[in-house]
């Protein structure tokens, strides 16, 4: 690092001084390798073959933990529903809770975020047509979404 720091150095036309360094930083420096002997491992490349394996590989691990998840789910869900093990007093309702009424605060950033987001897309590629006054349309079609509920 030294050594690249004193080059980089002499290339703009300055030269780097280490005659006032503290005993210390010249014990450390000595300890470093020199920057010749140091060679960096050769990186190897994977052929394509070795890629395509690597991928199917990573898919087939992938669906075997989604199937060992779903096959969990199932079998403690049969338990549950046959009565051979009970759920802890309060259990559904806490879930309800944390995944409805607790979620309530992200899903409303999240859709404000998102409605950002496409109005500022919307607004940007809207300019270029002349309908920049078309945006909040974009954004809030009340009239479209009741349309759709027909």
């Amino acid at each position: 690092m030294i050594s690249l720091l004193g080059r980089l150095l002499e290339h703009s036309g300055k030269h780097l001084d280490l005659a006032r360094m503290h005993d210390q930083h010249r014990a450390a420096l000595a300890l470093a390798p020199d920057a010749g002997s140091v060679r960096p491992e050769p990186i190897e490349i994977p052929g394509a073959l070795e890629w395509f394996g690597d991928r199917v590989l990573e898919v087939g691990a992938g669906i075997r933990a989604f199937g060992e998840l779903a096959a969990e789910t199932v079998r403690q869900l049969g338990r549950v529903a046959s009565h051979r093990v009970r759920m802890p007093a309060g259990a559904l309702r806490h879930h309800v809770e944390v995944m409805g009424f607790d979620a309530i605060f992200i899903v409303a950033l999240l859709s404000f975020l998102t409605g950002m987001t496409m109005g500022f897309q919307g607004a940007v590629q809207l300019q270029r047509f002349g309908a920049g006054v078309f945006v909040a349309d974009m954004i809030g079609n009340v009239d479209g979404a009741r349309a759709w509920c027909r």
